[in-house]
């Protein structure tokens, strides 16, 4: 194998590149061909108002007294892959 110095090491290509895709097509169906050609501001606004929409659909969810695992694993997944920061 190559240098580490050159490209991406698979756990920057998965957080960076495989995480985000496999969210916005668990979530919206995007292709492969759609995400690769997208823009990476777009990708980020995509990603942060998934982020937002999960969090109102937690706290509706937490309102009626359910939660929904799936989703809130998905968030903290989003969460982690940003820095732990919240979006925009």
């Amino acid at each position: 194998m190559g240098s580490p110095s050159f490209g991406l090491t698979h756990e920057s290509r998965e957080n960076l590149i495989l995480e985000p895709f496999f969210l916005l097509k668990y979530y919206s169906n995007f292709s492969w061909q759609e995400y690769y050609n997208m823009p990476v501001y777009v990708k980020e606004w995509y990603l942060g108002r998934l982020s937002k929409e999960l969090k109102e659909s937690d706290g509706a969810s937490e309102a009626k007294g359910s939660q929904s695992p799936n989703k809130q694993i998905e968030l903290s997944k989003l969460k982690k892959m940003f820095g732990g920061g919240d979006f925009k």
